[in-house]
């Protein structure tokens, strides 16, 4: 299992111009992201050879992905994950054209993962 400690994130995280979530967190909700995140990042089928550093890097991207979700995109994203394909809020409306994907996981961690990251076929993107 992936272990990231908070120090490794904290470490990327200086002279990070968008850190600024993360260290406006109090320490309890730092240790409950950084575990969530760390999770998210553990299901990509990652090479064995990939760096700790590149890890603890997307875990730390991945990090403030979730804490700029606010209510609206938690709502979302467990819609689409229970198989919701049409929703509607005050005269709008959204289609879901996936099947349930699965966790949001941040661009920015899978560009830091590039080429150590395979979907089952093929590298992923």
């Amino acid at each position: 299992m992936l272990q990231i400690r908070k120090t490794e994130v904290q470490k990327v995280f200086n002279g990070h111009i968008f850190a600024e979530s993360w260290e406006s967190a109090s320490s309890a909700k730092q240790d409950k992201v950084l575990a969530h995140a760390t999770r998210d990042i553990s299901t990509l089928n990652y090479s064995k050879d990939t760096p700790h550093s590149k890890l603890a890097a997307a875990v730390a991207e991945q990090i403030l992905l979730l804490l700029s979700l606010n209510n609206s995109d938690v709502e979302r994203i467990k819609a689409q994950a229970t198989g919701v394909k049409q929703r509607g809020v005050e005269g709008a409306s959204e289609w879901y054209y996936d099947e349930k994907p699965g966790k949001v996981i941040s661009p920015d961690a899978i560009a830091v993962l590039d080429g150590y990251v395979h979907r089952r076929f093929g590298r992923l993107r």
